[in-house]
């Protein structure tokens, strides 16, 4: 059986190498490339069935990336890293018009998490108006952030 071929697109070494350890320990075979031009000459050569890649690669657009990789290779899957502040921030990596072919895997009880944190944060931890703010009673807030472990002595001004 062969094995599955991957591109790593990053530019910190670090990173590249710990994806390079992870996938190459679940049996993948492994190219790296360093920017978009590197990635788009390692595509015609390697033939990656799929490709991981920051969506920080200093002056080129990802999706712009993305769509000249695809033109070589054709309509294989990527997975792009990426770390933003915000949610809508990390949305904003996603083609402008085309939302619904975007298939974002974000685990919901961490977006809630996330949420509800910083609601509180914004009210200085006064749990009865960011319950107001979400919606909720206050004792489902209380009862979030038991389910959730937040701790509201790390919360600002609580």
């Amino acid at each position: 059986m062969a094995k599955r071929r991957l591109l790593i697109i990053d530019t910190q070494p670090t990173i590249r190498w710990a994806l390079r350890n992870y996938f190459e320990s679940r049996g993948y075979e492994l190219a790296e490339a360093e920017s978009g031009v590197e990635a788009l000459a390692q595509a015609e050569r390697f033939h990656p069935d799929a490709l991981v890649m920051d969506c920080h690669v200093p002056g080129e657009a990802t999706q712009q990336l993305v769509e000249q990789v695809k033109a070589v290779l054709g309509n294989l899957p990527a997975i792009v890293v990426a770390s933003y502040e915000t949610i809508d921030q990390a949305f904003g990596i996603t083609p402008t018009g085309s939302a619904s072919q975007a298939r974002v895997d974000l685990p919901l009880l961490e977006v809630e998490k996330k949420h509800i944190q910083a609601v509180l944060n914004n009210n200085h931890g006064n749990v009865e108006r960011a319950a107001a703010v979400l919606g909720i009673s206050r004792s489902s807030l209380y009862e979030r952030i038991k389910r959730y472990g937040i701790d509201l002595r790390g919360i600002s001004n609580f």
